[in-house]
């Protein structure tokens, strides 16, 4: 599941619709439930589903949408305040800052995609018809 994740991540940097098309194809949920760190070993599976992650919802306010009604934003937080599995255990201070970086990252682009979305989705929804 890691690698998936690595891979969805250079997928992502190359690719302008791939974060479209891959909330098309569900990977959203899978990343939200790799960031739950007591299901995953290794602390960079978990650093690289948050980047994942957060470059889906950066690239697409349907994504981020997603990752916040999957509820990401918890585990993304406890990334944020605690670090990533094993990060400090085994004294990888550098995998741990990246970790926190990316929660970070993605926890400001799902906040700021999932408004974004919500916003249009009002916008579509209130749209005035002219009285004739």
């Amino acid at each position: 599941a890691g690698r998936a994740a690595s891979a969805l991540i250079v997928a992502l940097q190359h690719d302008g619709s791939a974060a479209a098309q891959a909330t098309e194809l569900g990977a959203v949920a899978p990343l939200v439930a790799l960031l739950d760190v007591g299901s995953v070993a290794d602390p960079s599976d978990v650093s690289d589903a948050a980047g994942a992650l957060g470059m889906i919802a950066y690239g697409s306010q349907a994504g981020a949408a997603e990752a916040f009604e999957a509820g990401g934003l918890r585990p993304l937080l406890a990334l944020l305040t605690t670090g990533c599995p094993g990060g400090r255990s085994i004294g990888d201070v550098e995998t741990d800052g990246i970790c926190r970086n990316n929660a970070a990252g993605a926890l400001i682009a799902v906040c700021r995609g999932n408004a974004e979305h919500s916003a249009a989705a009002d916008r579509k929804s209130t749209r005035l018809t002219p009285v004739t």
